[in-house]
């Protein structure tokens, strides 16, 4: 959300109302982070840890809210405090990457963390800055990546809070910890671990002193009364902190039993809400409590909940959960979930999105055991739910392709999630069925290093199955994004790389495309495509014009059969596409015109509006030129 002040500053975060909703009470800690926050304190990154379920993430939250004025009134005790001041801050949880992988080599070959981190820095600065921020960070890789990244982070005061980093494996931990440790000097960087991280300014957060832990029984009880009209007197609130102890997850859990189950019971008989088998890990025995009240159908919901990286929308949790709890039943057992604080909730433009506490969620798992015939049913549901979600708004980017996409945007962590688990179960038909819908969307919104990932293991695994024509699109595809990026980046490595690509396809081609079966006859259009704009790229015109008549010679035999319809059309014009921004590099700006023209009209007749964009905004130009061509001959002359 924007937000301006009186001095007129653009406040920009990807923060939503319920992230500076958290509780203060932590008065000492909070006041810590301050002084290390400070531009006049020299170490940028620091380190609050803790067990899990300690408060590490709310007490960074209530920080980044304080700190960016998302906060209208400052609490008495805090007042006195010298709270720094960032225009920007980016709140990246990395349990949002820990769903459904669980192979670390998988993991490590992504290198999933990192990609995961700068991926967000770049969508959420786009929200803000120019357009051109997110095209410039995403399609490039390595080095000049990071570059772009630290370039987009240093326009202002930027406070960055990366949660959960003992999600990733230590090898991804190092390349996160190596790119904090660079930062621009206008960043500091809040990391949330259980685990200690040494060489860094360190918060340790231990459990709740008793007036800590009444004050947030106090504020809890406010909060719940709201929901449900129980209250608590003070005895009662003693005797829940002396048994939970200063836990804070296990206390609001504890809470949550009460406030569900509690009617006019005397205080001696919350000892069944609050008596715990064991003490070595409160969280735990308390969520086992909390867990044991759930129905049948809101243990399923919160196990549906459990698969899905970022907030899901309550449709989709229904289709998820299956034809035996309907949208509106929910409805009611998401206010009960959240009655017993098991999930947290966030608002998303209009629609209201809820999630697991990251402690919740690993308990959780040990719990899954008892309900598998369920969550083997449920997991099917939900692959065949990003299926038929891509299949709906993705593929190719015809008319209403920006809108389609942005629903996609929106829930690319959790395609992300439902590609990483298919993979490890060898899924490969789904794998391949979804990434055929998304294939486009990736490229679009520069994905490109999830693009390399899902390219080579789509490669790998056809090959084994010998489906050559999936290996054939893919080598194809995974050579186009090589282009692109050794375009943006100027890495000629990458022209060589994507050549190889594109020849062991060709001879693919040669040797089991050979029919005259549409998509044997489009791999081969794709193929040419590629080689064309290869040679286009590194100034080969003529190896650029060869390939091109070759491709006509591909997409002629289709017109024949299909006719001109638009998916045929659509491929002449990637054509001529080609043929005028070759004419356009040579200067012949005439001819580059003309073709332009015709692309305008004929792409604006099968509705392809992007490329009728594209070549409008590519006439203007070219007139430019012309005009500036015409001027130079004049004063010439």
């Amino acid at each position: 959300m924007r937000e301006k002040t009186s001095n007129h500053k653009i406040f920009w975060s990807n923060l939503s109302q319920h992230d500076c909703s958290g509780l203060f009470v932590r008065e000492k800690e909070l006041k810590k982070i301050f002084e290390f926050l400070s531009p006049d304190y020299r170490q940028h990154i620091i380190v609050v840890n803790g067990a899990g379920g300690i408060g590490k993430t709310s007490l960074a939250l209530q920080a980044a809210c304080f700190c960016h004025k998302r906060h209208h009134q400052i609490p008495q005790e805090l007042k006195e405090s010298s709270i720094p001041e960032f225009t920007a801050v980016i709140f990246l949880s990395l349990k949002n990457i820990s769903f459904g992988i669980k192979n670390n080599l998988l993991r490590a070959y992504k290198n999933l963390g990192l990609q995961y981190i700068i991926r967000n820095i770049a969508n959420t600065s786009e929200k803000y800055q120019n357009k051109q921020s997110k095209k410039l960070i995403l399609s490039t890789d390595g080095e000049r990546q990071i570059k772009e990244t630290y370039k987009c982070l240093s326009r202002q005061p930027t406070l960055l809070i990366i949660d959960n980093l003992e999600s990733v494996s230590s090898g991804e931990r190092e390349n996160i910890l190596v790119f904090l440790s660079n930062l621009p000097n206008s960043v500091k960087s809040i990391i949330t671990t259980r685990n200690k991280v040494d060489f860094y300014s360190s918060i340790y957060l231990n459990p709740l002193s008793e007036e800590e832990g009444l004050e947030l029984i106090k504020k809890q009880k406010k909060i719940k009364s709201k929901i449900k009209n129980i209250f608590l007197d003070d005895q009662e609130s003693r005797e829940i902190f002396k048994r939970v102890g200063g836990v804070p997850l296990a206390l609001v859990l504890a809470l949550g039993r009460i406030h569900r189950e509690k009617h006019t019971e005397e205080p001696s008989n919350l000892k069944k809400y609050l008596n715990f088998d064991s003490i070595e890990d409160k969280t735990y025995e308390s969520f086992k409590k909390s867990f044991a009240l759930l129905s049948p159908s809101e243990r399923k919901v919160l196990i549906c909940l459990s698969f899905f990286p970022d907030f899901p929308q309550e449709e989709t949790i229904a289709i998820v959960a299956g034809d035996s709890i309907g949208l509106e039943e929910i409805k009611k057992i998401i206010k009960q979930l959240e009655l017993l604080s098991l999930i947290n909730y966030g608002n998303e433009g209009n629609k209201i999105r809820h999630s697991i506490h990251p402690v919740i969620y690993q308990y959780l798992e040990r719990e899954l055991v008892q309900d598998l015939d369920f969550a083997k049913d449920a997991r099917a549901r939900w692959t065949q739910w990003a299926v038929d979600f891509a299949d709906y708004n993705g593929g190719q980017d015809w008319e209403d392709y920006k809108h389609k996409y942005q629903k996609l945007d929106a829930e690319w962590n959790n395609l992300l999630a439902v590609l990483d688990w298919c993979a490890i179960k060898s899924h490969y038909d789904r794998v391949k069925e979804l990434w055929v819908q998304v294939n486009q969307f990736s490229h679009l919104q520069y994905y490109w290093q999830d693009r390399l990932f899902w390219l080579n293991w789509l490669i790998e695994e056809s090959q084994k199955r010998e489906e050559w024509s999936t290996t054939i699109f893919s080598m194809s595809e995974k050579a186009f994004t090589l282009i692109k990026i050794a375009h943006e980046s100027d890495d000629k490595s990458l022209f060589e790389d994507a050549r190889s690509l594109l020849e062991d396809a060709h001879e693919l081609v040669g040797t089991f495309a050979q029919s005259a079966s549409n998509e044997d006859l489009n791999n081969q259009t794709l193929v040419c495509q590629h080689f064309a704009l290869l040679y286009l790229d590194q100034g080969h015109y003529i190896e650029a014009y060869k390939w091109l008549d070759n491709e006509s010679n591909c997409v002629y035999p289709m017109q024949f059969i299909e006719g001109k319809n638009p998916q045929n059309l659509r491929r002449s014009i990637a054509i001529d596409t080609l043929k005028a921004e070759i004419c356009f590099q040579q200067e012949n700006y005439l001819e580059s015109l003309k073709i332009y023209q015709e692309i305008a009209e004929q792409s604006q007749a099968i509705k392809w509006k992007r490329r009728e964009e594209e070549a409008i905004s590519k006439i203007s130009e070219i007139r430019e030129k012309m005009s500036a061509q015409q001027k130079y001959m004049l004063h010439k002359y």
